[in-house]
């Protein structure tokens, strides 16, 4: 350690260092396992709340129920299989204490939306054309993951859970970039949207509309502020030309 880092390094930073490097090297055999497991923590949670409301026989034959599933399996294969390649440590600070909060209260709002369109559906079921139902909404998720995804590998380690520049770091302006300036948050509105609509949910629209969007928008809005103060005069023509 003493040949690694200067003096005045305190232990606490090293081991943290440390941990970062062993997983940065251990992330990648073990990328399918972690992967695996995040999307199966979160489809065995659906399965617990189909389960205590009693209607665990849907799963055999209601479609919608199958698809949601289905659709929030590849959501949380996509995100957990990105995700395992990147470190990224957050120091809390008065200065990020904002985003940090934003950050957690949207996957907050993400699982309330899941979780409610999904009560609402077994609750309350709807007769509905399900085969143009399912297809729109599916499709709809896979559009928001598929928005994620290019967000993730455009960026590669410049992808952040909130504002944040790096030194010597460029303004990615290329790829899904080109057409829309914000994937990533559009993305996951394009999840949320493509879940109510499979499952017909007032309740998990309301919920969008007057939570979702609302910190997506105010998300935007700081990371928009942030990028303007570091790049200036090439963001603003950037944001010019770009929806």
């Amino acid at each position: 350690s003493s040949r690694l880092y200067p003096p005045w390094t305190s232990p606490k930073t090293i081991s943290k260092k440390l941990w970062m490097t062993s997983r940065v090297k251990r992330q990648h055999p073990d990328r399918v396992m972690i992967s695996g497991l995040a999307a199966l923590t979160n489809l065995l949670f659906f399965l617990l709340q189909i389960f205590l409301l009693g209607k665990w026989e849907q799963i055999s034959y209601d479609p919608f129920v199958i698809s949601f599933l289905a659709a929030i399996s590849i959501f949380c294969l996509a995100e957990s299989w990105l995700g395992v390649t990147r470190c990224e440590v957050i120091e809390v600070s008065k200065k990020n204490r904002v985003d940090l909060i934003l950050t957690q209260i949207t996957g907050v709002v993400l699982l309330v939306v899941f979780s409610a369109s999904l009560c609402e559906h077994l609750i309350y079921p709807v007769d509905l054309e399900s085969s143009a139902h399912i297809v729109t909404g599916t499709a709809t998720v896979l559009l928001g993951v598929h928005l994620r995804v290019s967000a993730f590998r455009k960026l590669e380690n410049a992808f952040f859970s909130m504002p944040k520049v790096t030194v010597g770091q460029q303004l990615v302006v290329g790829g899904i970039y080109s057409f829309v300036r914000h994937p990533s948050e559009i993305g996951l509105v394009c999840i949320s949207l493509g879940i109510v609509w499979l499952l017909s949910s007032l309740l998990g629209f309301l919920v969008l509309v007057l939570m979702l969007l609302p910190i997506s928008y105010f998300r935007v809005a700081r990371e928009e502020s942030c990028l303007s103060q570091v790049f200036d005069k090439d963001y603003r023509h950037y944001k010019n030309n770009t929806p």
